[in-house]
């Protein structure tokens, strides 16, 4: 609790935005490349949303991980003054 009295808000959401930004890019990253290689050498055609696709998987993440973890992170800063 005293760690979170001595973060600001300003690097809470610094920390928040650039995990969701690293999320996506790994999301994307590890997701796509390893289907799309195995479509390709198994001669079957992978769809050009396929990276949509694999990146939707994190946005859920940030849906679902992320983001209630920063709201709790911030309220527990705000309530604990």
């Amino acid at each position: 609790m005293e760690t979170i009295k001595k973060i600001s808000y300003l690097k809470i959401t610094a920390v928040y935005l650039i995990a969701s930004a690293l999320l996506l890019l790994l999301s994307w990253y590890a997701f796509y490349f390893p289907v799309h290689q195995i479509f390709d050498l198994l001669g079957i055609e992978f769809s050009n949303l396929g990276p949509i696709a694999t990146l939707s998987w994190g946005v859920v993440v940030i849906l679902f991980l992320l983001t209630p973890a920063f709201v709790l992170t911030i309220l527990l800063k705000v309530f604990n003054k």
